[in-house]
């Protein structure tokens, strides 16, 4: 295994506690590097997955269209993100495409390979557990808000959303966000118009939840979960 792979494989957030010799063991077979080209599928809808990505370079969408031609983005995909366990652990089909963005690098790793390094070291399931337990219950809630809440409120679900994705914040008062969110995007994500999704971010900056500059968010990490916490009560 090369250097890149191994300290990749150490940031993974669902692999700390095991050790450096046991990443080091995995075989080729379990474990390469493939690089995508932009539009380049990593999975299609209806596809059963046999592996967890990380993403090393570059970033991804999950994305469904119509015939029409149209399509909805699910979830964007950073670089420095590992995803594909939902999927994997349900053994159910993909509802989603997964595609590049642009020119991206990979690392897989087989589910023989992550099932085998959970039975040795445990605290790989709770955490992968405890990730996932985030990822629901902010997609439930963001599918709340869709329903019942306004552009501002969905637009702040989403945005809490990538917080669960992404690493825990910390400390840190503002958390600048590992996707580019442009609002092309923001508005295939939440079904709005451009023009309304530029009045929900600009009244989510009035109120000191976030700063946007060309696709590049930071977020007030206590202050947008308490907006959102304030809509669900509301």
């Amino acid at each position: 295994m090369d250097d890149d792979a191994l300290q990749f494989l150490r940031a993974c957030p669902w692999l700390a506690g095991v050790p450096d010799e046991a990443l080091a063991a995995l075989r080729p077979a379990d474990c390469f590097w493939r690089g995508y080209e932009p539009r380049e599928s990593l999975y299609r809808r209806g596809e059963t997955l046999g592996h967890v990505f990380g993403v090393r370079a570059g970033s991804f969408k999950i994305v469904s269209g119509n015939r029409a031609g149209s399509e909805t983005i699910t979830a964007l995909v950073p670089a420095g993100e590992w995803f594909g366990e939902i999927l994997l652990f349900s053994g159910e089909p993909a509802f989603a495409d997964c595609v590049a963005i642009g020119r991206s690098r990979v690392l897989l790793l087989t589910e023989a390979a992550l099932r085998g390094l959970a039975e040795r070291w445990p605290a790989v399931n709770r955490q992968l557990l405890h990730i996932v337990a985030r990822k629901a219950r902010s997609t439930f809630w963001m599918n709340v808000h869709y329903k019942m809440a306004g552009p501002e409120r969905m637009l702040a679900r989403r945005l809490e959303l990538s917080l669960a994705f992404g690493p825990p914040p910390g400390d840190a008062e503002w958390v600048a966000l590992r996707e580019h969110l442009s609002h092309e995007v923001l508005a295939g994500m939440l079904g709005l118009s451009r023009p309304r999704v530029s009045l929900a971010m600009q009244a989510l900056a009035a109120e000191g939840l976030l700063e946007a500059r060309r696709g590049r968010v930071r977020v007030h990490v206590a202050r947008l979960r308490r907006y959102c916490d304030d809509g669900e009560a509301g």
